[in-house]
């Protein structure tokens, strides 16, 4: 990962994070009820979302500012801005709500 993604939205501060685009919490819980549903083992479920939250889809890399900045949501994202990963992996995983929910459509 080179540089920070909010680069241009004030100055950055500190390291370069890797910040999950769609919080880990959200993505274990859709994990965990995916889980439950098709009945998978404690194990199948811990690989599950080792790989989901390790997926390079859903990560961004971010200075520490942005990334606190972003994290309590007082740093807006367009979603247009959003690599076509994120979109992908959200689908992947059935976290387009979370997309929808966290970040603006642009008026077309």
């Amino acid at each position: 990962m080179i540089g920070c993604f909010g680069n241009g939205h004030g100055p950055c501060a500190g390291r370069i994070d890797r910040h999950h685009v769609i919080p880990k919490g959200r993505i274990k819980a859709a994990l965990k009820t995916k889980a439950y549903r098709q009945g998978w083992s404690k194990r199948q479920l811990a690989e599950a979302i080792r790989v989901a939250v390790e997926d390079e889809r859903v990560i961004a890399p971010a200075c520490r500012r942005h990334h606190e900045l972003w994290h309590n949501a007082r740093y807006r994202v367009p979603r247009s801005a959003l690599p076509l990963e994120v979109e992908q992996f959200a689908k992947d995983y059935g976290l387009m709500s979370s997309l929808d929910r966290d970040y603006e459509q642009e008026a077309a």
